[in-house]
């Protein structure tokens, strides 16, 4: 499927149904309704969504933490991958988070997961540390990515 303009915004309570239903879709263990209701109460938590004709495609999150950006969540509907959409979501993240002076973006990621540690990479993320056991359903270490500006 080809994609046009793709719209990133903030994401509202108005989106969380629709993303929950795109994180079922997506992973393993996914988050629920109410998990992502908390977060947004919170003044240092922004979520961004990507539409296309109106239909979410994508999402990424990140808490703001002192003067560093923690991604909590990214993800790409199957239909829209490998069209650009997680790094327009990601470069949309980086722009933001340099407008609110943070000097630094830090994630983490399945150490098996070749696919997107090879997308962190190209976007700039340094592997900086390993988070043993980190991940449930399989259990799995992480690794800590980071980039800094």
């Amino acid at each position: 499927m080809k994609f046009g303009k793709i719209l990133i915004k903030r994401m509202t309570n108005g989106d969380i149904n629709d993303i929950v239903e795109l994180e079922k879709k997506s992973f393993h263990n996914p988050w629920t309704k109410e998990m992502f209701e908390n977060e947004l109460m919170h003044d240092n938590v922004y979520y961004f969504i990507a539409e296309h004709n109106n239909n979410l495609i994508g999402y990424v999150g990140f808490w703001h933490i002192v003067d560093e950006a923690h991604v909590t969540n990214i993800c790409v509907d199957s239909s829209a991958q490998r069209n650009g959409v997680g790094m327009l979501m990601m470069g949309h993240l980086i722009d933001f988070c340099k407008s609110k002076n943070i000097i630094g973006v830090t994630l983490e990621v399945r150490k098996l997961n070749e696919k997107a540690i090879n997308f962190y990479h190209k976007l700039g993320f340094k592997n900086e540390g390993i988070r043993k056991n980190y991940y449930s359903n399989p259990q799995e270490d992480a690794i800590i990515m980071w980039m800094k500006f």
